[in-house]
Order: structure tokens, then sequence, then C-alpha cells
């Protein structure tokens, strides 16, 4: 025999469930569900002394798994790390659905920086269905102070190129302080130290150009991705100016 279906009322005390239909549908990749810092997180310390990233599942990883931190700008001297390649703080704790990367404290990653972080190396794959993690990719941002010289540069014997690690702009008396000394054993051995103040100002030398590094399909065309670019000798058609609030130089053969 079979019981009837009832459509009646249901008492005071019923509680009435409400059938749900099971997704037996599976992700192609474990997901990141959090990260510290996270993306586009601003104002993160120079001194940042760990990186951690959760999953929605339990992941395995190994000894090779790397995180990769790409940093811009570049920053020459001042104690400061550039591109760095963390690894695991242990293995010991895994299968599990956090990863820890520790920073090396003799080597901050700085103020005035942005920071892209993704995984490399060694696959991170879930524990059950070995399934990879979903592409990771994410921007932080450290804490801003006053802007600093990433480097200076001498370019084609005639102009001093000084790149900021933040957007500068030229003020009313801009000036570069110079300090020329004799070459010993030189024709001018007997010229005195001398220190010169000359004006700094945008660069004249920033133009803008195909990004080939961005904007490519699958078939590797490229897109329409441009950046501004510091060249001697744009493109001979329809140059572009732009600027990138980054680049001041001085012309030595104007003075």
């Amino acid at each position: 025999t079979s019981v009837p279906p009832y459509d009646g009322a249901l008492g005071d005390d019923s509680v009435k469930l409400t059938s749900h239909t099971k997704n037996t549908g599976k992700s192609n990749c474990v997901k990141v569900t959090s990260s510290w810092p996270s993306d586009g997180e601003r104002g993160v310390a120079a001194d940042l002394s760990h990186v951690v990233i959760h999953f929605d599942e339990c992941v395995k990883a190994s000894s090779d798994t790397l995180l990769r931190l790409v940093a811009n700008p570049h920053v020459h001297g001042d104690g400061v790390s550039n591109d760095l390649e963390l690894r695991l703080r242990s293995t010991l704790d895994l299968p599990g659905r956090t990863l820890v990367f520790p920073l090396d404290a003799s080597k901050p990653v700085g103020n005035n920086r942005m920071m892209t972080m993704h995984l490399d190396g060694g696959p991170v794959v879930s524990c059950t269905s070995e399934v990879p993690i979903c592409a990771l990719k994410a921007t932080f941002y450290t804490a801003e102070s006053m802007p600093r010289v990433a480097r200076i540069d001498l370019v084609a014997d005639r102009w001093l190129r000084t790149s900021f690690d933040l957007p500068v702009e030229a003020a009313d008396q801009p000036a570069f302080t110079v300090k020329i000394r004799p070459v010993p054993g030189g024709e001018k051995t007997s010229m005195k130290t001398e220190t010169i103040e000359l004006p700094l100002q945008k660069s004249r030398h920033m133009f803008l150009e195909p990004d080939h590094g961005v904007g490519q399909g699958a078939d590797g065309v490229s897109g329409n991705t441009m950046r501004c670019a510091y060249l001697l000798n744009p493109p001979a058609e329809k140059p572009q100016a732009c600027e990138n609030h980054h680049i001041m130089e001085v012309d030595l053969c104007a003075h």
C-alpha cells in the first residue's frame, strides 16, 4: 500500500520542511576567500611581516610553492626590497585552508609601493578532487610617505633623469642640486669642486606606446592597451605625448 499525499492544514506544533535540490556541480578550481593584505588594500605597513591566503576548501601545497611579490616602482638603495619570492612558513600545518608566507624582516617592502602578488612554483590543489586553485592575482599598496627619489640616470650623456616613487609636480622654482668634482688625473684636475642648482622639469620624453604585456588574447594578439613610457626616439608617426608624474629631468646641455 502507499500513503496518499496530505495537502491539508498543519497542526500548531508542526514545522514544514522545504526540500532543497542538492547542487552536485563541482567547481573547476579552489577559490580564494580572503587574503591579507586584501586585494586593493591601502596603507599596508612598510614592514609587513606575513602574507596570508585563505581558501574555500582544504588545499595541499609543498615547500616549492612560491608567492611572488612584484614591486612598483623599483627602488635602488634605502635598504628596501623590490621583487620577492616568498616560501611557506611551514608545511607541517598542511593540508589546510590557509597558506602563510613570512617576509624577511631585513628586507622590508617599504613605503609608497604598489605590490602585486601571485602564486607560482609548486602547485596548490584541492585535498579531495586535486583541482588547482583559481588564478590568484591581488594588488595592495603600502603606506604613503613623502616622495622619495627611486633612481637617477644620466641618459644619452645629456639628460639627468630622476624617477620618484610617488607622483610629483614641479614647484614654482624647482631646482636639482648637482655637485661637480674634478676627475683625479684628468685634464680639469685644478678645477674646484662646485655645487650648482639646475631647474628640475617634467620630462619631455614621455610618449604613449603599446603595452605588449597587457591585453593579449588566447591567440597572442595584443589589444589596444597603451602605456606612458620614456622614449628618447618616439614613434615617427603621430607621437602622443603623455605624463606619468613620476619622472623629472634636467637638460645638462642647456646650462
